[in-house]
């Protein structure tokens, strides 16, 4: 509990106990807010025949996958979406195990948007 645990429970475990421990901690997240504010829709511009991305009219310098992959995001937008996905539809190719690529671009289109944020 010392290192940031929020919960824990001993095996074995009552069924119902476990039920009402989860529906707990799904309350206490559910109300805090989170840390990271999405960008307004608004803001975010893409020009997919110049493969330009912009916030506030400045643009932001992406790679051609980290494009792509803001595309995809964007065009199914509230909703969830697997990594297995991503990959078939970006890459273009099926998702091996141990493949990190998705997550290193997902990781940079983060920190640039994070710095374009911090530098407003």
């Amino acid at each position: 509990m010392e290192l940031g645990a929020d919960d824990y429970i001993t095996k074995p475990c009552n069924p119902r106990e476990l039920l009402a421990r989860i529906n707990a901690v799904i309350k206490r997240t559910n109300t805090t807010t989170s840390e990271h504010t999405p960008l307004p829709e608004s803001r975010l511009h893409l020009d997919q025949n110049q493969r330009v991305c912009e916030i506030d009219g400045v643009a932001l310098q992406v790679t051609g996958t980290e494009f792509d992959l803001l595309v995809a995001l964007l065009k199914q937008k509230g909703d969830v979406v697997s990594k297995a996905w991503l990959s078939e539809n970006v890459l273009q190719r099926e998702l091996q195990p141990f493949d990190r690529s998705l997550d290193v671009h997902v990781s940079r289109l983060r920190k640039n948007f994070s710095l374009f944020m911090t530098n407003q």
